[in-house]
């Protein structure tokens, strides 16, 4: 349903946006048979990398097929569509404004006094442990949707993983999206680190397992 505004096109302003719900219309092949063709093509190309590219021996199981689909729509955009065929589908630029800039080294600023610091850290943990339990969480109703047999490695991969992007997207004033914890700090990251690190360490591994399982079936007869 997100997707459907790609099938519309507004000529009464610049960037698609600034339209109204009354000013856009649909494409349609009475009308502009040459461009709805050429977003259906795209929609096909990306239906199908989707489905066929994690079958790709090797290298399908570590590229996205998501990643495939965007590099292949654009080749296709601004090769095929445009150059060869003078036709081209609306693009990002077309649609809404870009601006931005590329973000800055922030190094927080941590206070002085021990009672800000205890009351941070309070929290950071509280959320350092909400946030992996609703990681391993979601990752077991990925499993569950797609069938596919729970490993102890991928909660390690996923908690890790949200810990060293919590940390690296403070540093920059940037926020990571999580399940459940929204604007995380460094200090979420560098606990969430710590915990993994100290889990890794010594041969050991976090029991993400038998708190995945307790808790989803705990989450699961409370509903």
């Amino acid at each position: 349903m997100a997707q459907l505004p790609a099938f519309q096109y507004c000529t009464e302003a610049e960037l698609f946006v600034d339209c109204t719900v009354e000013q856009r219309q649909w494409l349609t092949f009475a009308g502009q048979p040459l461009e709805l063709s050429l977003v259906l093509v795209h929609i096909v190309c990306c239906m199908a990398i989707m489905k066929f590219w994690p079958m790709t021996p090797k290298i399908g199981k570590w590229i996205p097929a998501s990643l495939i689909a965007l590099l292949v729509g654009t080749l296709i955009e601004w090769t095929l569509f445009r150059k060869a065929i003078g036709q081209g589908t609306r693009v990002v630029e077309q649609t809404a404004p870009i601006a931005g800039a590329p973000p800055r080294f922030y190094w927080p600023a941590i206070p002085n006094d021990s009672q800000t610091i205890s009351t941070m850290l309070s929290f950071a943990i509280q959320l350092a442990a909400i946030g992996a339990v609703e990681s391993v969480l979601t990752l077991q109703a990925c499993n569950e949707i797609t069938d596919t047999v729970p490993k102890i490695s991928d909660s390690n991969q996923e908690c890790f993983a949200q810990g060293l992007a919590n940390l690296v997207c403070g540093l920059f004033q940037g926020k990571f999206v999580g399940t459940v914890t929204r604007h995380l700090y460094p200090f979420l990251g560098c606990l969430t680190l710590i915990k993994l690190s100290l889990c890794f360490s010594n041969g050991r591994r976090c029991n993400d397992r038998t708190i995945n399982y307790q808790y989803y079936e705990w989450s699961s007869s409370s509903r």
